[in-house]
Formats: structure tokens, C-alpha cells, sequence
């Protein structure tokens, strides 16, 4: 599996897994955490600030999706 489809895989199938367990919100943290330490092996600390900033003040699920999207879109870029 490529890198850029794991990346969109934990976001995703994770996310709905633990929200359906946890509740959508903490799901999609801890996959978007997952995400960014990915994102972080690739491209290097100052490359994931943004994303941990948002990370830091996203309090929906749409919020979450969202960050999750750009992180995979940045993921794309760096590979």
C-alpha cells in the first residue's frame, strides 16, 4: 500500500471505527494525530505545525475531516 493511501486509510476507516466506539470527535482526533506523525516521518516537524496548530483548535467532526483531507493533500506533495 502506498504511503499517500495508508495515510487516507487511517483517517478514514480508523475515524469511523473509534467514533462509532468514542464518540465521531475523539475518532477523528486520534486519527488525525496518526496522520501527523506520518506526515512528520516524511516531511519533518516544521512541515506539520500547521496542522498541529488546527489540530490544537478543531472541535468537529467536519473540522477534523477537514484537517484530515489537507494533511493527506500535503502527504501527496511531499512523496
Amino acid at each position: 500500500m502506498s504511503v499517500l493511501k495508508q495515510v487516507r486509510t487511517e483517517g478514514y476507516a480508523e475515524g469511523f471505527a473509534e467514533g462509532y466506539a468514542e464518540g465521531f470527535i475523539e475518532g477523528f482526533s486520534k486519527c488525525v494525530k496518526s496522520q501527523i506523525a506520518t506526515l512528520r516521518k516524511i516531511a519533518g516537524s516544521e512541515a506539520v505545525l500547521p496542522f498541529e496548530r488546527r489540530f490544537e483548535t478543531a472541535n468537529s467532526v467536519d473540522e477534523f475531516k477537514n484537517l484530515s483531507e489537507d494533511i493527506v493533500n500535503a502527504v501527496d506533495q511531499y512523496l
